[in-house]
């Protein structure tokens, strides 16, 4: 009987041990993932900014800040070029409107969903959480 009870408490043990592990993530994606869910249009403000991200499926992007300040009055910068990504970073090359040469940037990808997107970059003063527009 003994024996019994040790194969019972072993096996309850062993069960309970492997539902403790850890499950997938859902806001977790796979890098091909993140390639296909990055395509479109996003929004998001950054310390009364406004910026606006579009990503196209042939690696082409736009970046377009909205700088509006306290007497009302707004500044408009738009930056056009390329996008790679490796895993969960995003990697951009954008040739800035007025600039003559093309400006790199690294970001990582925090999150990305089909709704919301955070990204963690230098250009942001840390992570900035964005909505997809279309």
């Amino acid at each position: 009987m003994n024996r019994f009870y040790s194969f019972i408490i072993i096996f309850f043990g062993v069960l309970a041990l492997a539902s403790c592990g850890s499950d997938d993530n859902e806001d977790e994606v796979k890098g091909s993932d993140v390639g296909s869910l990055i395509v479109g249009e996003w929004s998001a403000v950054d310390d009364g900014d406004d910026v606006y991200l579009t990503f196209s499926a042939d690696g082409s992007c736009e970046s377009v800040w909205i700088h509006n300040y306290d007497d009302s009055s707004s500044n408009v910068e738009y930056g056009t070029g390329t996008y790679r990504i490796t895993g969960k970073v995003l990697k951009t090359h954008l040739l800035w409107e007025g600039d003559n040469e093309y400006e790199d940037e690294v970001i990582n990808i925090v999150l990305i969903t089909e709704t919301t997107m955070i990204l963690d970059g230098d250009e942001f003063g840390g992570s900035l959480r964005f909505s997809k527009v279309k």
